[in-house]
C-alpha cells in the first residue's frame, strides 16, 4: 500500500517522479529556488504531501533552509485523523528517524468536524475532541484550519447550508487556534458544486463581467451581509492578539454549544458557539480557569448576552449565533 502511494502516477494522469534519483531530487530542489527567488514568495502549499518519500521532503527542506530559514511549507494531508496528519509535521523525528521538516498542516480534522457539525448536526462537542489531539503536532498554534477548499464543493451549496450556517463557519475558523485560511469567494457566500465548478472566476475584475463584487456596490446585500460579517471578524483579529496567538482554554462543551477562552499576556476572551435553532442559557463554573479573576465581562462581537455571577459566567446565545466577549 506504501508503495503504490508514493511510487504510482497520481490519479492515473499525474506522473510520479522518482524522488529517490540524486539528479531527479536537486531538478526539484533548484525548480523550487528558483520560484522563490523569481517571485519573493513567503512560502510553498505542498500538495498531497504524504505521496512523496519522507527522505526526499527532509532533503528537500534542508536545501531550502540553507537559503530562506523562514520559508513555510503547508502541507496536504487529506485525512480526518490527526494521529495520521500530525505524523507529517516537521519539527520532530518520527518511528523513521526522519523530520520531514514540514513548517504546518492543513488541520483536515478540524475541516471535517466543522462541516459535520454545521451542516450534519453532529454534537458539538467534536470540536473539543479535535483540539484535545493538539498534543501530538510539534506546533499546533501553527496549524492552518479550514472549511472549504478547492477539492470539495462550496460550503454555500452544501446540502445543510445557509447564510447563517456559512457565518458560524467563519466565525469558527477565525477564532480558533491556529492560522486560518480563507476560500476565495466564500467571504461573498459563492456557490459551487464539485470539481470544477466549485472553481469558479471570482464576479468582477475583468472588462465585460456583469458585477463586480470586489466593490460594496457590485455585491448583492446576500453577499455584502457575508462579506460585512468576515470583515468584522478579521478586524476583530487584527485588533486582539488573543485570538491570534492566545492559549486555547476549554470551557464547556455539549450536543450544541461549545465555550472556549483564548487568552494572551494583555487580555482574555471568550467565544460562545450556539449551534442549536433556538436560544440557550449556559452556565460556566470559573474555578481553576484563566477567568477566575475576572471583575468585568463585555461584548465584543456578536449578540449574546453574559454576567459575571459569583464564580460563574452565565451567558445568554441566540439561536445559530457565535459572540465573542473580553474579560477584565
Amino acid at each position: 500500500m506504501k508503495r503504490n502511494l508514493t511510487d504510482s502516477w497520481f490519479l492515473g494522469i499525474l506522473p510520479d517522479m522518482n524522488t529517490e534519483n540524486p539528479v531527479v531530487e536537486l531538478y526539484l530542489l533548484q525548480n523550487s529556488i528558483w520560484w522563490a527567488e523569481i517571485s519573493g514568495l513567503d512560502g510553498y502549499r505542498v500538495d498531497t504531501f504524504p505521496y512523496v518519500g519522507r527522505k526526499f521532503w527532509a532533503h528537500w527542506h534542508a536545501g531550502l533552509r540553507r537559503l530562506y530559514p523562514y520559508l513555510t511549507t503547508i502541507g496536504e494531508v487529506f485525512h480526518p485523523d490527526a494521529s495520521v496528519t500530525s505524523f507529517f509535521a516537521g519539527g520532530v523525528r518520527r518511528y523513521d528517524g526522519i523530520d520531514s521538516g514540514l513548517s504546518t498542516v492543513f488541520d483536515f480534522p478540524m475541516f471535517f468536524t466543522l462541516r459535520d457539525v454545521l451542516l450534519r448536526g453532529a454534537p458539538t462537542g467534536r470540536i473539543a475532541d479535535v483540539l484535545r489531539h493538539d498534543s501530538l503536532y510539534p506546533r499546533p498554534e501553527v496549524l492552518v484550519p479550514f472549511f472549504a477548499n478547492h477539492d470539495v464543493p462550496r460550503f454555500a451549496s452544501a446540502e445543510g447550508s445557509s447564510p447563517g450556517k456559512l457565518k458560524l463557519a467563519f466565525g469558527l475558523t477565525l477564532t480558533l487556534r491556529g492560522i486560518p485560511q480563507i476560500y476565495y469567494g466564500d467571504e461573498i457566500a459563492m456557490p459551487g458544486g464539485g470539481d470544477p465548478d466549485n472553481r469558479r472566476d471570482f464576479p468582477g475584475g475583468w472588462i465585460g463581467d456583469a458585477n463586480d463584487a470586489f466593490t460594496q456596490s457590485g455585491r448583492t446585500r446576500g453577499q455584502q451581509e457575508v462579506f460585512s460579517y468576515v470583515q468584522s471578524l478579521l478586524r476583530l483579529r487584527r485588533e486582539h492578539a488573543a485570538l491570534r496567538t492566545g492559549q486555547l482554554w476549554h470551557l464547556a462543551s455539549d450536543e450544541c454549544s461549545y465555550v472556549f477562552a483564548r487568552e494572551s499576556e494583555e487580555k482574555l476572551v471568550v467565544v460562545a458557539f450556539n449551534n442549536a435553532d433556538q436560544p440557550r442559557d449556559v452556565r460556566i463554573p470559573l474555578a481553576d480557569t484563566p477567568a477566575q479573576t475576572a471583575a468585568a465581562i463585555g461584548l465584543l462581537f456578536g449578540e449574546a448576552k453574559a454576567e459575571l455571577s459569583g464564580s460563574e459566567i452565565r451567558i445568554t446565545m441566540p439561536a445559530q449565533s457565535l459572540s465573542i466577549f473580553s474579560l477584565n
